[in-house]
């Protein structure tokens, strides 16, 4: 009861109260924090927070960004989180066995409609930018094998002055050291420690016939609105 409470006070008070209380601005945002400490600082319109601590010290969330899950969320001076992200933690207390955060230092900027996966920490240095749009960042994957499945957790690390183009994956349990950019789309499962440019595998050029293919696809299942509709058998041990 005590969050919805503190949630409503944050966006009926006057701009005016808050900024002799430390906080910079708020608006019409849902804040259902356990700890909420903002310094000169601005959460934009209509965000959806749910989360277990929120520390802004002098950086701004931009609008309509989602967070919810168990974690902490911490921003240092002149940190900024853009419009339309996903932030996602471990939904209820009891299913995790820490307190995940995200922590972006100071001057760092996610841009818009990227993902943060926050089910281990996320440690994002001083001057980067998460650029374009689309990167996802996972901090947990699962291993199915035929007697258990399990879940694996690593923490992710992004050192400083680093350039991440869109629609990068990075994958749980990797640091990425300073200076260094990542190409638009790449795909990041290992650590980096030397300081350049990373792309995944190169623009390759393979000769394909694309007639060719469909003659050999044979007849097809149907026929809709003048398009050909052609059925993809799954081959299985059994039938190879």
């Amino acid at each position: 009861m005590m969050k919805f409470l503190r949630a409503l006070f944050l966006i009926l008070c006057p701009n005016f109260l808050l900024k002799k209380m430390g906080i910079g601005s708020v608006g019409f945002s849902l804040v259902l924090a356990d700890d909420f400490l903002c310094k000169n600082s601005r959460i934009g319109h209509f965000n959806f927070l749910r989360i277990k601590g929120l520390n802004l010290q002098n950086s701004s969330i931009g609008n309509f960004n989602l967070m919810t899950g168990y974690f902490n969320l911490e921003m240092s001076k002149d940190s900024m989180i853009n419009n339309f992200n996903s932030f996602h933690g471990v939904k209820k207390k009891r299913l995790t066995y820490f307190l995940p955060s995200l922590k972006l230092n100071e001057k760092s900027k996610i841009m818009g409609h990227h993902y943060f996966d926050i089910v281990q920490d996320i440690e994002i240095g001083e001057k980067n930018i998460f650029a374009g749009a689309f990167t996802q960042c996972w901090t947990h994957g699962f291993i199915y094998g035929v007697e258990k499945q399990v879940r694996i957790d690593g923490a992710l690390k992004v050192g400083s002055n680093c350039y991440i183009g869109a629609s990068c994956i990075l994958l749980p349990g990797i640091a990425i050291s300073d200076n260094i950019t990542l190409g638009a789309g790449t795909i990041c499962s290992k650590s980096l420690n030397k300081s350049g440019l990373y792309v995944s595998s190169e623009l390759r050029y393979i000769p394909y016939n694309p007639d060719g293919r469909i003659k050999q696809l044979g007849k097809p299942m149907a026929v809709i609105d003048g398009s050909e509709k052609y059925l993809k058998i799954v081959k299985t041990s059994a039938s190879i």
